[in-house]
């Protein structure tokens, strides 16, 4: 007789009881395994692992109930419509915090921020006002460009000044982010040839320091949903992109062609989905350092 594979392990089974418990053991292992190898966000599988015993239960409730009347009593019947209920409310809100981080952020789960982590997160916003500003300085004028000048180099400084010490990797990458940010803004308004240099100087260390922290994300299973974040975040293309134009502000600054070809390189980089939502060309802050290609429309901005 030809022994299939679940015959074999039934006859196993049936000879030394103790084989089942073994080869569920093993299965928990290699579930284990499959985790940590595809690096799956442990925040849905104990989820998962939750919601698998709760849907064992009421299959067998029901097939229990099925086989012995034919038919299920409202008791049941309120249980199992109940407990269906749950699950989808459970699913849909698990999965409405992994994709939205609503109700629940996962980055942020069991712990709440640090004092350095939200100003962080304060500073960004006003970073971000800050560019509002900045983007206005063709209309309003010196006086405008003057004072973002001032608030953008403030800013930049002061998320420098943040440490690592109670900031969790998400957060760095955004206070290095940030300050890039900040610093080419400082760049692009000063009217100092050395300040402009200085500036974009500390804006291409900071683009580095991103990727750094981008990598180290990648590389650690426990920092998937970071990597995660800045991966459809765009957040490196968006730091590169700062990089370019500090290499271009130093080019414009210096006249020297090797940061020219830096911000040239830089862009040419970049994913095509990217620079077709920020078209250099398009940006005031490539003047000099990129063309309009042949073919498309609108000018310098």
């Amino acid at each position: 007789m030809v022994l299939t594979l679940f015959g074999l392990y039934r006859q196993a089974a049936n000879a030394v009881p103790i084989v089942k418990y073994a080869l569920a053991v093993g299965g928990v292992v290699a579930v284990a395994a499959i985790v940590a190898n595809l690096r799956v966000n442990l925040f849905f599988a104990i989820g998962a692992a939750v919601l698998m015993p709760v849907l064992m239960t009421i299959l067998f409730l029901l097939g229990h109930a099925r086989s012995a009347s034919g038919n299920l009593s409202a008791p049941l019947r309120v249980f199992l419509w109940g407990s269906v209920l749950l699950v989808l409310a459970s699913a849909g809100l698990l999965l409405s915090s992994g994709l939205f981080q609503w109700p629940l952020d996962p980055l942020r789960i069991g712990r709440k921020l640090t004092e350095p982590e939200q100003r962080i997160i304060e500073l960004k916003y006003e970073v971000v006002a800050i560019r509002g500003d900045y983007e206005a300085i063709p209309t309003f004028g010196s006086a405008l460009r003057s004072s973002v000048n001032e608030r953008a180099y403030k800013h930049a400084l002061e998320l420098e000044s943040i440490g690592d010490s109670d900031v969790d990797l998400a957060r760095r990458i955004l206070r290095d982010e940030y300050a890039a940010y900040a610093f080419t803004m400082a760049a692009f308004t000063s009217d100092s040839q050395k300040s402009r240099v200085d500036n974009s100087d500390q804006t291409i260390r900071l683009a580095k320091e991103v990727q750094k922290l981008a990598d180290v994300a990648r590389r650690d299973p426990a920092a998937q949903p970071t990597f995660d974040w800045i991966t459809t975040d765009d957040t490196i293309p968006r730091v590169m992109y700062l990089s370019a134009i500090a290499s271009c502000i130093k080019y414009r600054a210096t006249q020297d062609q090797t940061f020219l070809e830096m911000s040239r390189t830089t862009l040419g980089s970049l994913p095509d989905h990217f620079l077709q939502l920020y078209p250099p060309y398009k940006s005031a802050e490539f003047a000099g350092c990129v063309t309009q290609p042949a073919g498309s429309k609108g000018g310098q901005g």
